[in-house]
């Protein structure tokens, strides 16, 4: 190094100088090991030659020396001299004399952070308190860009690969002094804000020792302070399951339940309030890990549902009546982390009976009204922000709390909201502040939003008592008033939040109206003209992401369960080309929405009447039938499926005509009698089922619209229900013998007797498939003679053309040529005349002047004569009247 960078280095004072070597030996020889003083003055000259920092090469024999002392230490008291130098030199950085040094003494780093660490665990006071502020500036001050000292880089690997935070949480348990306890918790949070010092706290049990002194007698708080931030980087940097598992004991909850309430009852400044929420907040983020943890053992649970149904629901509770709640933005927090405190350990069965206890379906139905008079104390906006927290929170507790939910009569609470949602009188404006207040700025699409989805949920229970009650209140008809009516509203460019609110809609008068005839009817025709609309929606907006696909899903469950198995609303359906509109949308519909399409059409075709629709739809081309989508669809049910077809559809695999390739590979795995095996699954899984059932409804033979390749797949899904038999009676004779379970002779013979049959109907249907291709190939040859006997017959007449063409030119050009082409059509005229054709001798020619032509008219030109013909046959026409009449004499005569 040069003069500059030397600058800063530690100088040793040359008067007197001590190595290392000599120091050890004076610690480790026989005769001077008990010369403490000497000992300590050693030390203290050594520490007073390095007193601007340690060289990393000198790190190892300091260690010794550290070492040396920290052993003696409990038996000789004097060497917290010695120790509190070393300590506190160490707190300078480290100098290198060269780049590799960090590298090379790595190793003695670490070893000397250890020693310093073993340090907090002795039994002295200054002694931990120096090493504490060694460590705090060791890992908090910033480093200087020097080369001759370590780098901030390097300071952090070691800290983590010393395990400093682990000394850090041990040395917590043995403390027992205010400052220096919140030294180590200041060291402990700087360390807490690496993910990797986290998780090795969370090695050392870190959570249940800082929980031990949560409690710790401060009248400055700042123990809790610190404590709580601590956890709270625990928790979001380190593995938030395994610290709930630590805390999942009762001692733990207990302290915090203690500091809680202590903040909740007697907490007045802002530092107190914000200092209870950041525990309500551990409190959520333990639950939310899970919310099996004790609370409601300790009590913690009751007391904070208290709180939240304060002062909505009146309690005559002194400490529940100490807690005052103003619009501050603190105690709005607050309010709110009691809401979701509550929907996240609804999943405790024991929490249950404590909410029906504590009326916390009361208190929070007390937010389900209209805006225009907020409750006190909360101002227009938080009153929003907690009215659709209160139904978040209610949706998630409502199934479970039935009866509270009836006795509270909610569903006319939230039909009245609902109403006061779709009344435009001007009188609120949303804010739209909150998460669940997305987009509903100047609207009422918040509370309604919510509202469905709480109705939506409580529906998804099925209970008769709810629906029942929803139907004598009149929803179903408010329900459907609430959706669009019409069709170019329907189909426009809708917001996310508009789609799901109207998929919301359809569902919940699908569960209304599901298994109900009268509540069907109920739905009738001003429901059923409502929901045809939704499928007239334009195709190219089911893959805009926008929720359409979710938003036709829903509306097609809707005609299953509110008009199908209904006469009065499938008529309605029928009346609006409903079946028409189903089987276009099976034509383009993507594959996801294929199998609940066609089931509800096959549904419907227990309709006599709806039979007729199908036989008379057609494609979007004109000439795709029924029978060409369902061949078209099972086509694709066995690709996807990998069932082994040629290119044709003829069945390869004998065996298993209808077993895929996964169904094959997988093989047969033995399952409980509870359980589906693959066989019976493959039903429920595919379309092929409803694909069959389809064609037994509308025939195999009096399909139109059919080629021969459709037909050859027909040909394999009129033999379904049998192959699906041999499919499970194969299932039944393979788990037999993978079992070693050996059938009775008449069962065994039974089961191999419907095999063969089975297998010589899957022989019989390939070779009917494959006569129908040798048909078709024959088909083609004779379309193909025709096609080539048309075409060798224009190529002649356009060979003839041609000739003539040429011809005509060549008359033209040659006056030979010309002369003996018109020898050549007199020749022809002459020999068609009439007396040729009637075998008349040619001496009678001369007696007959009358019957000779003369087409010839002197137009002075070289070609052909024109259409100009001047014709006189008096004679011949009277000979023919002559004849007529003499024929006509005989035949009377006769």
């Amino acid at each position: 190094m040069n003069d500059n960078e030397t600058q800063g280095l530690p100088q040793a004072e040359n008067t007197v100088s001590y190595s290392f070597k000599n120091v050890i030996k004076l610690f480790t020889n026989k005769h001077s090991d008990d010369l403490y003083e000497r000992h300590n003055f050693a030390v203290k000259r050594i520490c007073k030659q390095f007193g601007d920092g340690f060289y990393m090469h000198d790190l190892a024999d300091i260690c010794k020396v550290l070492n040396l002392c920290n052993e003696r230490m409990p038996k000789v008291p004097e060497y917290e001299e010695a120790i509190h130098n070393i300590i506190r030199l160490c707190s300078k950085p480290f100098a290198k004399k060269r780049y590799s040094d960090e590298l090379t003494y790595k190793d003695n780093v670490v070893d000397i952070i250890i020693e310093i660490g073993k340090s907090l665990l002795q039994d002295n006071a200054i002694v931990r308190r120096q090493a504490c502020k060694t460590l705090m500036k060791f890992v908090t001050s910033k480093r200087e860009d020097q080369d001759w000292i370590t780098s901030q880089d390097y300071i952090e690997f070691i800290i983590i690969k010393s395990e400093m935070s682990v000394t850090a949480i041990s040395a917590l348990s043995v403390t027992k002094e205010y400052d220096i306890l919140c030294d180590l918790l200041e060291l402990t949070l700087y360390l807490s804000y690496s993910a990797e010092n986290c998780l090795e706290m969370l090695s050392a049990k870190a959570p249940r020792q800082i929980f031990a002194i949560l409690n710790t007698d401060d009248p400055s708080q700042r123990i809790l302070f610190k404590s709580t931030e601590i956890i709270w980087n625990l928790l979001e940097l380190g593995s938030g399951e395994e610290l709930a598992q630590q805390l999942n004991c009762i001692t733990c909850i207990s302290e915090l339940k203690k500091a809680l309430l202590k903040l909740i009852q007697s907490g007045s400044s802002n530092a107190d309030r914000q200092l209870r929420n950041d525990l309500m907040v551990i409190a959520n983020l333990i639950a939310n890990q899970n919310p099996f943890v004790p609370f409601v053992e300790t009590g913690l649970a009751e007391k904070l549902m208290l709180y939240t149904t304060y002062p909505e629901v009146p309690s005559r509770n002194m400490d529940i009546r100490k807690l005052k709640l103003t619009h501050r933005d603190e105690d709005f927090e607050f309010k709110k982390l009691l809401f979701n405190f509550i929907s996240l350990i609804n999943v405790d069965k024991t929490a249950l009976s404590l909410m029906k206890k504590t009326h916390i379906m009361l208190g929070l139905l007390s937010f389900v009204r209209s805006n225009d008079k907020p409750i006190a104390p909360w101002s227009s906006a938080q009153f929003e922000e907690l009215q659709l927290l209160a139904m978040s929170v209610l949706t998630s507790i409502a199934p479970q709390l039935v009866d509270d939910y009836m006795v509270c009569q909610t569903n006319a609470r939230l039909l009245l909201l609902m109403e006061w949602c779709t009344n435009n009188d001007g009188s609120f404006h949303g804010h739209g502040n909150s998460f669940h207040g997305k987009c509903s700025y100047g609207n009422r699409k918040a509370q309604l939003r919510a509202s469905l989805r709480l109705l939506l949920h409580v529906c998804n229970t099925k209970l008769d008592i709810i629906l029942d009650d929803l139907c004598d209140q009149g929803a179903i008809n408010q329900l459907i008033g609430m959706l669009p009516q019409s069709e170019s509203v329907i189909i426009s460019d809708y917001d996310v939040i508009d789609i799901e609110m109207q998929s919301n809609i359809l569902l919940i008068l699908s569960l209304i109206c599901e298994s109900r005839s009268h509540h069907k009817e109920l739905f009738g025709q001003f429901g059923v003209q409502t929901v045809v609309k939704y499928l007239k929606l334009n195709p190219n907006q089911l893959s805009e992401g926008l929720g359409h696909l979710n938003l036709l899903t829903s509306a097609v469950d809707n005609i299953w369960c509110c008009i199908v198995s209904c006469p009065l609303t499938e008529d309605f359906f029928l009346q609006e080309d409903g079946v028409f509109l189903l089987l276009d949308l099976l034509e383009i519909c993507p594959n996801s929405l294929q199998n609940i399409v066609l089931g509800t059409i096959l549904e419907l075709c227990d309709n006599k009447k709806a039979i007729s629709h199908l036989m008379t739809w057609r494609g979007k081309d004109n000439h795709v039938t029924i029978g060409s989508l369902l061949v078209r669809l099972w086509k694709q049910e066995e690709y996807a499926m990998g069932v082994q077809r040629d290119e044709y559809g003829v069945i390869l695999d004998i065996k298993n005509p209808l077993a895929g390739a996964d169904q094959i590979s997988r093989g047969v795995i033995p399952l409980p009698s509870t359980s589906i095996t693959p066989v019976i699954a493959d039903v429920f899984e595919n379309m092929r089922a409803k694909i069959y059932r389809l064609f037994c409804k509308i025939g195999f033979n009096e399909i139109s619209g059919l080629n021969i390749i459709d037909s050859i797949t027909v040909a394999i899904i009129e033999k379904y229900i049998d192959f699906k038999t041999g499919e499970v009676h194969q299932e039944i004779v393979n788990e037999l013998e993978q079992e070693d379970i050996r059938p009775i002779t008449p069962d065994r013979e039974c089961c191999e007797e419907i095999l063969r049959t089975l297998e010589y109907r899957a022989k019989g249907v390939s070779l009917a498939q494959i006569e129908l291709l040798k048909a078709q190939h024959g088909q083609d040859l004779t379309e193909e003679q025709t096609d080539y006997d048309q075409l060798k017959q224009n190529h002649y007449y356009s060979e003839k053309q041609k000739s003539n063409f040429k011809d005509y030119v060549k008359r033209t050009s040659e006056m030979s040529y010309l002369s003996t082409a018109k020898e050549k059509q007199k020749r022809l005229i002459d020999e068609s005349r009439v007396y040729h054709l009637q075998t008349v001798d040619e001496d009678e020619v001369d007696f007959l002047p009358e019957k000779f032509h003369d087409t010839d008219v002197p137009l002075r030109t070289t070609v052909l004569y024109s259409n100009q013909v001047s014709v006189n046959t008096p004679i011949i026409q009277s000979a023919s009247s002559n004849d007529s009449r003499q024929a006509s004499d005989i035949a009377m005569s006769s």
